[in-house]
């Protein structure tokens, strides 16, 4: 069937197959709308598909991104129409997840203007055990890597088979040596204790024969 389509043939039956495949419709819907057996449907389509490919390639990124905000626009579009109906409806959980929908939209069109090089992005400053990874160029992080896993390998090949009981402890403090402890000073003389005022002393005097004249206690007999 396929050597008797003519060039026109072709042309039309690839307008329909790539606008119902853009609709949504499958391959079998296809088939039956186009007239077309199985194989040959197969075959236009990859033809079709080929082409598309080679018109984005053919295309500078700024307009393939223009033409991804314009359909990113009609959905935004579609949403916002959607708000505003939720919103008379009173169907408040509806409306805030369409403007929560319609913010990622806006948020994707930032995301993918930086992905095809027409808006700068801003390295993220992460900092990996006390380095700044984003300041570092590559050689310089192909070096700290190098060094790291270097480290690592001696460290292992040294306690990483062993047993934690067997392991030689190695020095404990690596940083310049400690003054020695001072010592106590024999001509310090501990201060006196303080003396008691004469008025607390006649107190505590007062108070003992209080509790001297005092007559024993005796217990009352039992009626």
């Amino acid at each position: 069937m396929a050597s008797t389509l003519t060039k026109r043939d072709i042309a039309e039956a690839k307008v329909t197959i790539w606008e119902m495949l853009a609709r949504g419709d499958k391959d079998s819907e296809i088939i039956d709308a186009v007239g077309l057996g199985a194989d040959v449907y197969a075959v236009i389509k990859h033809q079709v598909l080929d082409d598309k490919a080679q018109a984005l390639r053919n295309k500078p990124p700024e307009h393939v991104y223009v033409e991804y905000i314009l359909a990113q626009e009609r959905n935004i579009n579609d949403l916002t129409a959607m708000i505003a109906e939720f919103k008379k409806s009173k169907q408040y959980n509806a409306m805030v997840g369409a403007i929560k929908a319609r913010a990622d939209l806006h948020d994707k069109l930032i995301a993918k203007g930086q992905e095809f090089g027409l808006f700068r992005k801003e390295s993220e400053h992460k900092v990996i055990a006390g380095v700044l990874v984003s300041e570092l160029s590559r050689e310089d992080l192909k070096s700290a890597i190098t060094g790291a896993i270097s480290g690592l390998d001696k460290m292992m090949s040294m306690y990483g088979e062993s047993s934690i009981i067997d392991v030689t402890p190695g020095a404990l403090h690596h940083g310049p040596a400690l003054p020695p402890p001072s010592q106590p000073s024999s001509d310090v003389i501990a201060p006196k204790a303080k003396k008691a005022s004469k008025t607390g002393r006649a107190n505590r005097a007062k108070t003992s024969k209080r509790i001297r004249g005092r007559k024993p206690y005796k217990k009352r007999p039992e009626p």
